[in-house]
Protein backbone atom coordinates (compact mmCIF):
# COMPACT_ATOMS: atom_id res chain seq x y z
CA UNK A 1 0.00 0.00 0.00
CA UNK A 2 2.98 2.73 0.84
CA UNK A 3 4.96 1.36 -2.78
CA UNK A 4 1.21 2.60 -4.23
CA UNK A 5 1.00 5.63 -2.67
CA UNK A 6 4.19 6.56 -3.32
CA UNK A 7 3.76 5.65 -6.98
CA UNK A 8 0.37 7.67 -6.55
CA UNK A 9 2.55 10.57 -5.20
CA UNK A 10 5.31 10.65 -8.16
CA UNK A 11 2.57 10.47 -10.67
CA UNK A 12 0.73 13.21 -9.57
CA UNK A 13 4.09 15.35 -9.30
CA UNK A 14 5.49 14.27 -12.75
CA UNK A 15 2.19 15.18 -14.42
CA UNK A 16 1.72 18.75 -12.28
CA UNK A 17 5.68 19.45 -13.51
CA UNK A 18 4.22 18.49 -16.88
CA UNK A 19 1.17 20.64 -16.92
CA UNK A 20 3.46 23.64 -16.08
CA UNK A 21 4.57 26.16 -18.91
CA UNK A 22 7.86 24.77 -19.88
CA UNK A 23 10.59 27.19 -21.11
CA UNK A 24 11.59 27.06 -24.66
CA UNK A 25 14.46 24.79 -25.17
CA UNK A 26 17.67 26.08 -26.81
CA UNK A 27 17.40 23.53 -29.69
CA UNK A 28 14.54 22.65 -32.17
CA UNK A 29 16.61 19.44 -32.98
CA UNK A 30 20.21 18.16 -33.97
CA UNK A 31 21.21 15.05 -35.68
CA UNK A 32 24.87 13.42 -36.81
CA UNK A 33 25.23 12.21 -40.35
CA UNK A 34 28.46 9.99 -39.91
CA UNK A 35 30.81 9.97 -41.50
CA UNK A 36 29.27 13.20 -43.80
CA UNK A 37 31.47 15.76 -42.55
CA UNK A 38 29.62 19.34 -43.01
CA UNK A 39 31.44 22.34 -43.24
CA UNK A 40 28.64 25.07 -44.68
CA UNK A 41 24.74 25.58 -43.67
CA UNK A 42 21.92 27.68 -45.65
CA UNK A 43 18.06 28.10 -44.66
CA UNK A 44 16.37 28.21 -48.29
CA UNK A 45 14.71 31.32 -48.43
CA UNK A 46 11.12 30.19 -47.49
CA UNK A 47 12.83 28.81 -44.14
CA UNK A 48 11.58 25.59 -45.00
CA UNK A 49 14.76 23.67 -45.23
CA UNK A 50 18.22 23.46 -44.70
CA UNK A 51 21.45 23.09 -47.50
CA UNK A 52 24.08 21.51 -45.74
CA UNK A 53 27.20 21.08 -47.76
CA UNK A 54 29.97 19.13 -47.51
CA UNK A 55 33.38 17.94 -49.78
CA UNK A 56 30.79 17.79 -53.01
CA UNK A 57 27.80 17.19 -51.86
CA UNK A 58 24.81 18.68 -50.05
CA UNK A 59 21.84 17.38 -47.72
CA UNK A 60 18.63 18.97 -47.98
CA UNK A 61 16.92 18.57 -44.57
CA UNK A 62 13.88 19.66 -43.33
CA UNK A 63 14.67 22.37 -41.23
CA UNK A 64 11.72 21.98 -38.39
CA UNK A 65 12.72 18.24 -37.44
CA UNK A 66 15.53 17.82 -39.05
CA UNK A 67 13.89 15.03 -41.33
CA UNK A 68 16.54 14.20 -44.92
CA UNK A 69 14.55 15.15 -48.06
CA UNK A 70 17.27 14.75 -50.44
CA UNK A 71 21.03 15.14 -51.52
CA UNK A 72 22.49 17.04 -54.89
CA UNK A 73 25.68 14.92 -55.45
CA UNK A 74 28.71 16.21 -57.77
CA UNK A 75 27.73 19.62 -57.89
CA UNK A 76 29.26 21.80 -54.94
CA UNK A 77 28.49 23.46 -52.15
CA UNK A 78 25.51 25.69 -51.80
CA UNK A 79 26.59 29.20 -51.13
CA UNK A 80 23.31 30.93 -52.02
CA UNK A 81 20.44 31.18 -53.05
CA UNK A 82 18.75 33.91 -55.44
CA UNK A 83 16.39 36.60 -53.71
CA UNK A 84 13.25 34.77 -55.18
CA UNK A 85 14.48 31.58 -54.42
CA UNK A 86 14.51 30.31 -57.66
CA UNK A 87 18.03 29.42 -58.38
CA UNK A 88 20.87 28.00 -55.95
CA UNK A 89 24.29 28.83 -56.86
CA UNK A 90 27.47 26.52 -55.80
CA UNK A 91 31.18 26.73 -54.96
CA UNK A 92 31.84 24.72 -58.38
CA UNK A 93 30.51 27.72 -60.23
CA UNK A 94 27.12 26.41 -61.32
CA UNK A 95 23.49 28.02 -61.11
CA UNK A 96 21.07 24.95 -59.93
CA UNK A 97 17.18 24.97 -60.48
CA UNK A 98 16.22 25.17 -57.19
CA UNK A 99 13.58 22.92 -57.60
CA UNK A 100 14.94 20.29 -59.90
CA UNK A 101 18.65 21.29 -59.01
CA UNK A 102 19.24 20.81 -62.79
CA UNK A 103 21.98 23.05 -63.93
CA UNK A 104 20.64 26.42 -65.76
CA UNK A 105 23.98 27.91 -66.43
CA UNK A 106 27.93 27.35 -65.50
CA UNK A 107 31.03 29.59 -65.56
CA UNK A 108 32.83 28.95 -69.18
CA UNK A 109 35.65 31.03 -70.02
CA UNK A 110 38.86 30.46 -71.98
CA UNK A 111 40.61 32.65 -70.87
CA UNK A 112 41.29 32.06 -67.40
CA UNK A 113 40.86 28.57 -65.86
CA UNK A 114 38.25 28.61 -62.22
CA UNK A 115 37.42 24.93 -60.86
CA UNK A 116 36.16 25.58 -57.49
CA UNK A 117 35.78 29.27 -55.41
CA UNK A 118 37.50 29.16 -52.34
CA UNK A 119 35.02 31.59 -50.92
CA UNK A 120 32.48 33.71 -52.51
CA UNK A 121 29.31 36.23 -51.95
CA UNK A 122 26.51 37.22 -54.27
CA UNK A 123 26.00 40.77 -54.40
CA UNK A 124 21.91 41.23 -55.18
CA UNK A 125 21.50 38.94 -58.18
CA UNK A 126 23.98 41.18 -59.87
CA UNK A 127 27.45 39.93 -59.05
CA UNK A 128 29.20 36.95 -57.93
CA UNK A 129 32.47 38.10 -56.57
CA UNK A 130 35.16 34.71 -55.78
CA UNK A 131 38.70 33.93 -54.73
CA UNK A 132 40.42 32.03 -56.86
CA UNK A 133 43.60 30.59 -56.91
CA UNK A 134 46.37 30.20 -59.98
CA UNK A 135 49.96 28.72 -60.22
CA UNK A 136 52.35 31.27 -61.41
CA UNK A 137 56.38 31.38 -62.14
CA UNK A 138 57.78 32.99 -58.97
CA UNK A 139 57.01 32.76 -55.66
CA UNK A 140 55.14 31.95 -53.38
CA UNK A 141 54.17 29.99 -57.14
CA UNK A 142 50.26 30.73 -56.77
CA UNK A 143 48.38 33.61 -56.58
CA UNK A 144 45.04 34.52 -55.01
CA UNK A 145 42.64 36.75 -57.00
CA UNK A 146 39.14 37.96 -57.10
CA UNK A 147 36.87 36.95 -60.56
CA UNK A 148 33.96 39.11 -60.66
CA UNK A 149 30.97 37.21 -62.32
CA UNK A 150 27.45 37.99 -63.87
CA UNK A 151 24.89 36.55 -61.86
CA UNK A 152 23.09 35.66 -64.38
CA UNK A 153 24.95 34.26 -67.15
CA UNK A 154 28.01 33.81 -64.98
CA UNK A 155 29.77 35.90 -67.75
CA UNK A 156 33.31 36.88 -66.31
CA UNK A 157 33.24 40.69 -66.21
CA UNK A 158 36.54 41.33 -64.12
CA UNK A 159 39.50 39.73 -62.84
CA UNK A 160 41.65 41.70 -59.79
CA UNK A 161 44.56 40.22 -59.23
CA UNK A 162 45.82 39.86 -55.64
CA UNK A 163 49.45 40.09 -56.18
CA UNK A 164 50.82 38.69 -52.58
CA UNK A 165 47.28 37.64 -50.78
CA UNK A 166 46.72 34.66 -48.85
CA UNK A 167 43.43 33.74 -47.20
CA UNK A 168 41.05 35.65 -49.17
CA UNK A 169 37.50 36.14 -47.34
CA UNK A 170 34.46 37.74 -48.74
CA UNK A 171 31.28 39.22 -47.64
CA UNK A 172 28.96 41.88 -50.10
CA UNK A 173 26.29 44.37 -48.95
CA UNK A 174 22.96 43.61 -49.48
CA UNK A 175 22.32 47.01 -51.72
CA UNK A 176 25.36 45.36 -54.11
CA UNK A 177 27.23 48.51 -53.88
CA UNK A 178 29.89 47.35 -51.77
CA UNK A 179 31.91 44.39 -50.64
CA UNK A 180 34.16 43.74 -47.83
CA UNK A 181 37.80 42.05 -48.30
CA UNK A 182 39.80 40.16 -45.61
CA UNK A 183 43.33 38.81 -46.17
CA UNK A 184 46.86 38.04 -45.63
CA UNK A 185 50.24 38.66 -46.91
CA UNK A 186 54.05 37.24 -46.42
CA UNK A 187 57.04 39.17 -45.25
CA UNK A 188 59.99 37.93 -46.57
CA UNK A 189 62.47 39.78 -44.83
CA UNK A 190 60.16 39.49 -41.21
CA UNK A 191 59.22 35.69 -42.02
CA UNK A 192 55.49 36.49 -40.67
CA UNK A 193 52.19 37.36 -41.84
CA UNK A 194 50.20 40.24 -41.67
CA UNK A 195 46.26 40.81 -41.62
CA UNK A 196 44.23 43.06 -43.50
CA UNK A 197 40.24 44.22 -43.75
CA UNK A 198 39.73 46.12 -46.90
CA UNK A 199 36.42 48.12 -48.56
CA UNK A 200 35.56 47.84 -52.02
CA UNK A 201 33.22 49.88 -54.32
CA UNK A 202 31.53 47.76 -56.81
CA UNK A 203 30.96 50.99 -59.10
CA UNK A 204 35.24 51.56 -59.60
CA UNK A 205 36.35 47.85 -57.79
CA UNK A 206 38.66 49.41 -56.52
CA UNK A 207 39.35 50.24 -52.30
CA UNK A 208 37.63 53.05 -50.76
CA UNK A 209 38.74 52.07 -47.20
CA UNK A 210 41.25 50.06 -44.91
CA UNK A 211 39.62 48.71 -41.60
CA UNK A 212 42.59 46.62 -40.62
CA UNK A 213 45.99 47.47 -41.89
CA UNK A 214 49.31 45.48 -42.05
CA UNK A 215 48.34 43.88 -38.17
CA UNK A 216 49.46 40.75 -36.51
CA UNK A 217 45.95 39.55 -35.97
CA UNK A 218 44.50 37.03 -37.93
CA UNK A 219 40.95 37.37 -39.44
CA UNK A 220 39.10 34.34 -39.63
CA UNK A 221 35.89 35.57 -40.81
CA UNK A 222 34.16 38.67 -41.75
CA UNK A 223 30.55 39.70 -41.64
CA UNK A 224 28.68 42.35 -43.27
CA UNK A 225 25.39 43.71 -41.86
CA UNK A 226 22.22 43.84 -43.56
CA UNK A 227 21.29 47.28 -43.01
CA UNK A 228 24.78 48.08 -44.53
CA UNK A 229 25.94 50.24 -41.75
CA UNK A 230 28.66 47.78 -39.73
CA UNK A 231 31.33 45.14 -41.31
CA UNK A 232 32.14 42.59 -38.73
CA UNK A 233 35.28 40.49 -38.35
CA UNK A 234 36.31 37.29 -36.10
CA UNK A 235 39.60 37.68 -35.13
CA UNK A 236 42.58 35.81 -33.55
CA UNK A 237 43.08 38.29 -30.91
CA UNK A 238 40.20 36.96 -28.57
CA UNK A 239 37.58 39.41 -30.29
CA UNK A 240 35.02 40.38 -32.92
CA UNK A 241 35.23 43.62 -34.20
CA UNK A 242 32.26 45.72 -35.30
CA UNK A 243 33.41 48.62 -37.48
CA UNK A 244 31.06 51.84 -38.12
CA UNK A 245 31.20 52.05 -42.01
CA UNK A 246 30.16 55.35 -42.03
CA UNK A 247 33.02 56.83 -39.95
CA UNK A 248 35.40 53.42 -40.72
CA UNK A 249 36.37 53.30 -36.99
CA UNK A 250 35.66 50.32 -34.75
CA UNK A 251 32.42 50.61 -33.31
CA UNK A 252 33.00 47.78 -30.60
CA UNK A 253 35.59 45.31 -29.88
CA UNK A 254 33.56 41.60 -28.43
CA UNK A 255 35.51 40.12 -25.69
CA UNK A 256 35.76 36.39 -26.64
CA UNK A 257 37.50 33.62 -24.13
CA UNK A 258 39.34 32.29 -27.10
CA UNK A 259 39.70 33.38 -30.70
CA UNK A 260 36.34 34.44 -32.69
CA UNK A 261 35.91 32.06 -35.74
CA UNK A 262 32.45 32.83 -37.23
CA UNK A 263 29.60 35.45 -37.13
CA UNK A 264 26.58 36.71 -38.42
CA UNK A 265 24.13 39.79 -37.82
CA UNK A 266 20.21 38.68 -37.40
CA UNK A 267 18.16 40.08 -40.07
CA UNK A 268 17.47 43.56 -38.67
CA UNK A 269 21.30 44.18 -37.70
CA UNK A 270 20.75 44.87 -34.20
CA UNK A 271 22.30 41.71 -32.84
CA UNK A 272 25.77 39.42 -34.25
CA UNK A 273 25.97 35.57 -33.74
CA UNK A 274 29.69 34.62 -33.04
CA UNK A 275 31.15 30.84 -32.49
CA UNK A 276 34.65 30.40 -31.02
CA UNK A 277 37.03 27.79 -32.19
CA UNK A 278 37.29 24.76 -30.60
CA UNK A 279 38.33 24.35 -27.16
CA UNK A 280 36.76 23.80 -22.83
CA UNK A 281 35.93 27.54 -22.88
CA UNK A 282 35.15 28.87 -26.31
CA UNK A 283 32.69 25.86 -27.44
CA UNK A 284 30.22 28.26 -27.66
CA UNK A 285 27.62 30.16 -29.91
CA UNK A 286 27.53 33.64 -28.03
CA UNK A 287 24.34 36.29 -29.05
CA UNK A 288 25.57 40.01 -28.32
CA UNK A 289 23.11 43.07 -28.99
CA UNK A 290 24.60 46.03 -31.04
CA UNK A 291 25.88 48.77 -28.68
CA UNK A 292 25.87 46.48 -25.75
CA UNK A 293 29.75 44.84 -24.87
CA UNK A 294 28.49 41.58 -22.90
CA UNK A 295 26.91 38.61 -24.98
CA UNK A 296 22.94 38.62 -23.55
CA UNK A 297 22.81 34.75 -24.65
CA UNK A 298 25.47 31.75 -24.80
CA UNK A 299 24.52 28.44 -26.28
CA UNK A 300 26.48 25.37 -25.12
CA UNK A 301 27.87 24.26 -29.05
CA UNK A 302 30.64 25.02 -31.49
CA UNK A 303 29.59 25.66 -35.12
CA UNK A 304 31.94 25.75 -38.24
CA UNK A 305 28.81 27.28 -40.14
CA UNK A 306 25.93 29.29 -38.85
CA UNK A 307 22.45 30.77 -40.83
CA UNK A 308 19.97 32.81 -39.27
CA UNK A 309 16.79 32.31 -40.74
CA UNK A 310 14.98 35.17 -42.99
CA UNK A 311 12.15 35.29 -40.04
CA UNK A 312 14.69 35.58 -37.25
CA UNK A 313 13.56 32.88 -35.18
CA UNK A 314 16.08 30.32 -35.85
CA UNK A 315 19.68 29.35 -36.16
CA UNK A 316 20.81 26.25 -38.60
CA UNK A 317 24.37 25.50 -37.65
CA UNK A 318 26.69 22.82 -38.57
CA UNK A 319 30.08 20.70 -36.98
CA UNK A 320 31.75 17.87 -38.20
CA UNK A 321 29.11 15.45 -38.95
CA UNK A 322 26.15 17.34 -37.50
CA UNK A 323 23.28 19.35 -38.44
CA UNK A 324 21.07 21.25 -35.88
CA UNK A 325 18.76 23.61 -35.23
CA UNK A 326 18.02 26.44 -32.38
CA UNK A 327 15.58 28.70 -31.02
CA UNK A 328 16.39 32.29 -31.16
CA UNK A 329 16.88 33.25 -27.86
CA UNK A 330 16.65 37.02 -28.58
CA UNK A 331 13.97 39.69 -28.96
CA UNK A 332 14.48 41.96 -32.42
CA UNK A 333 12.34 44.73 -32.65
CA UNK A 334 11.87 44.59 -36.38
CA UNK A 335 10.78 40.70 -36.85
CA UNK A 336 8.77 40.37 -39.73
CA UNK A 337 7.03 37.73 -39.43
CA UNK A 338 6.47 35.64 -42.60
CA UNK A 339 2.53 34.47 -42.83
CA UNK A 340 0.04 35.03 -45.66
CA UNK A 341 -2.46 37.95 -44.84
CA UNK A 342 -4.88 37.04 -42.23
CA UNK A 343 -7.29 39.92 -42.68
CA UNK A 344 -9.17 38.87 -46.08
CA UNK A 345 -9.94 42.91 -46.23
CA UNK A 346 -6.22 43.71 -46.26
CA UNK A 347 -4.75 42.63 -49.83
CA UNK A 348 -1.84 43.40 -52.36
CA UNK A 349 -2.79 43.16 -56.18
CA UNK A 350 -1.16 42.00 -58.59
CA UNK A 351 0.37 39.78 -56.42
CA UNK A 352 2.56 38.59 -57.77
CA UNK A 353 3.50 42.33 -58.95
CA UNK A 354 5.65 43.63 -61.77
CA UNK A 355 5.47 47.47 -61.52
CA UNK A 356 2.77 49.07 -58.98
CA UNK A 357 1.59 46.99 -56.17
CA UNK A 358 -1.76 48.29 -54.40
CA UNK A 359 -2.15 48.13 -51.02
CA UNK A 360 -5.77 47.70 -50.03
CA UNK A 361 -6.01 47.69 -46.23
CA UNK A 362 -8.62 47.92 -43.59
CA UNK A 363 -7.48 48.70 -39.23
CA UNK A 364 -9.43 48.14 -36.31
CA UNK A 365 -9.96 51.93 -35.13
CA UNK A 366 -9.14 55.12 -36.42
CA UNK A 367 -5.48 56.97 -35.19
CA UNK A 368 -2.12 56.33 -35.75
CA UNK A 369 -0.67 54.25 -38.97
CA UNK A 370 2.43 53.00 -40.35
CA UNK A 371 2.76 51.26 -43.75
CA UNK A 372 6.19 49.90 -44.54
CA UNK A 373 7.92 48.07 -46.88
CA UNK A 374 10.61 45.35 -46.00
CA UNK A 375 12.89 42.72 -47.66
CA UNK A 376 13.04 39.20 -47.07
CA UNK A 377 15.76 39.92 -44.34
CA UNK A 378 13.70 42.04 -42.69
CA UNK A 379 14.80 45.53 -43.90
CA UNK A 380 13.36 48.61 -43.81
CA UNK A 381 13.00 49.32 -48.17
CA UNK A 382 10.41 51.99 -48.13
CA UNK A 383 7.82 53.41 -45.73
CA UNK A 384 4.58 54.35 -47.71
CA UNK A 385 2.61 56.10 -45.13
CA UNK A 386 3.33 57.12 -40.98
CA UNK A 387 0.87 59.29 -39.50
CA UNK A 388 -2.55 59.47 -38.62
CA UNK A 389 -5.21 57.75 -40.67
CA UNK A 390 -8.20 59.25 -42.27
CA UNK A 391 -10.31 56.36 -42.61
CA UNK A 392 -10.35 52.44 -41.03
CA UNK A 393 -9.51 51.71 -44.79
CA UNK A 394 -8.07 52.91 -47.48
CA UNK A 395 -6.07 51.94 -50.24
CA UNK A 396 -2.05 52.90 -51.31
CA UNK A 397 0.65 52.14 -53.86
CA UNK A 398 3.87 50.87 -54.04
CA UNK A 399 5.67 51.41 -56.48
CA UNK A 400 8.58 48.90 -56.89
CA UNK A 401 10.84 50.51 -59.80
CA UNK A 402 14.36 49.50 -58.55
CA UNK A 403 14.10 47.14 -56.45
CA UNK A 404 15.48 43.48 -57.28
CA UNK A 405 13.01 40.64 -57.90
CA UNK A 406 12.11 38.38 -54.96
CA UNK A 407 9.80 38.35 -51.70
CA UNK A 408 9.04 41.24 -49.85
CA UNK A 409 6.74 42.25 -47.03
CA UNK A 410 4.41 44.82 -46.67
CA UNK A 411 3.62 45.73 -42.64
CA UNK A 412 0.71 47.65 -41.54
CA UNK A 413 0.93 48.73 -37.76
CA UNK A 414 -1.71 50.69 -35.31
CA UNK A 415 -0.88 51.16 -32.02
CA UNK A 416 -2.72 48.20 -31.33
CA UNK A 417 -2.79 46.34 -34.44
CA UNK A 418 -0.25 44.68 -36.60
CA UNK A 419 -0.73 42.85 -39.78
CA UNK A 420 2.15 41.54 -42.31
CA UNK A 421 1.35 40.37 -46.44
CA UNK A 422 3.63 38.97 -48.53
CA UNK A 423 4.39 40.53 -51.62
CA UNK A 424 6.58 38.25 -54.85
CA UNK A 425 8.28 40.85 -57.26
CA UNK A 426 9.10 39.47 -60.30
CA UNK A 427 10.83 40.94 -63.40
Amino acid sequence: MKNISIFLVLLFTISIALAQPQPESDTLWAKHWFPFEFKKVIFSPDDSKIYASGDNSVKIIDALNGDSIGTIDGKGSVIDFSRDGRYIYTDKLLKLDAQTHEIVNQFQDDSIKIDLAISMTISVDKYIILHYTEKILIPPFVSSNIAILDAVTLKLIKIIRGGGWFDLILAASQDGKYFGLAYSTYSNSEKKYYYHVTLWSTETWATIARLMNRVEVKVNNIAYSPDGTMLAAACSDNTAKIFDLSTYNIKQNLIHNGSAYNLSFTPDSKYLLTTGTLGIDNRYLKVWEIGKDNNIYKYNVWAVSLDISANSKNIAFCASFGVGVLNGKWNPTGLIEQKEETNPESIVYPNPVTGIAKIKYKIPVIGNLNISIYSETGVKISTLFDGISASADGEIEWNTNGNPQGIYYCKITTDTFSETIKIILER
